[in-house]
């Protein structure tokens, strides 16, 4: 098999399994989907439409095949990429930073991590898949693992300072951790792919 339909099938699996998981969290998490309803307002009847979630899903699929794609077959469009880190940037700001208006508070007990994944498992997990990107983004653009795990560190701490500050939302350790195990997932999904393009450098 050349190396060309194995790229080709390892980026459509990563494009599948994007859509498997985007669909368990916004059609099958309700927190989720409520954060979802509060974010797009007047706007929310939009979720009843099954043909504008597939449509979102399939869009979101395509983009992460293609970026895996590159990676792969070594062709990088840097644009691309860069338009893509946008994108995904604005959709992180917006859910993280636009979730809980008027809400202010904080939470520094690492221990009520059980208690969340007693009562809702689905949102730790939520919190952990949503930065796995941005650790595949970071370790794109830096020279190495922990330099990308610690600007990823950093951006989690901006968020979540200024959540409380300006009543959007809680300091809450618990999430720090979840979305810093997602972030080096990330950096680590990388030198995954990059190893498999490279693996005389193993």
């Amino acid at each position: 098999m050349s190396n060309t339909v194995k790229n080709i099938i390892i980026s459509g699996i990563a494009g599948i399994a994007t859509f498997l998981i985007l669909r368990f969290l916004i059609v099958d998490v309700t927190s989720v989907w409520a954060t979802l309803t509060i974010l797009l307002g007047r706007y929310e009847f939009l979720l009843q439409y099954p043909l504008v979630i597939i449509s979102f899903l399939t869009l979101n699929a395509l983009l992460v095949a293609l970026f895996t794609y590159q990676l792969l077959s070594k062709h990088i469009l840097k644009p691309y990429i860069h338009g893509l880190f946008a994108y995904y940037c604005l959709i992180l700001i917006v859910i993280v930073m636009f979730k809980s208006p008027g809400i202010s508070g904080y939470n520094f007990n690492p221990l009520s991590i059980w208690d969340q994944i007693g009562n809702d498992c689905s949102a730790v997990l939520f919190n952990i898949l949503l930065f796995i990107p941005l650790g595949c983004f970071l370790r794109f653009y830096t020279a190495n693992t922990t330099t990308s795990s610690l600007c990823c560190l950093g951006l989690i701490l901006a968020c979540e300072i200024l959540q409380p500050l300006l009543h959007l939302g809680i300091f809450d350790v618990v999430d720090i951790i979840c979305n810093l195990v997602g972030s080096v997932a990330g950096c680590l999904l990388i030198e995954l792919i990059r190893s498999h393009r490279n693996p005389r450098n193993n």
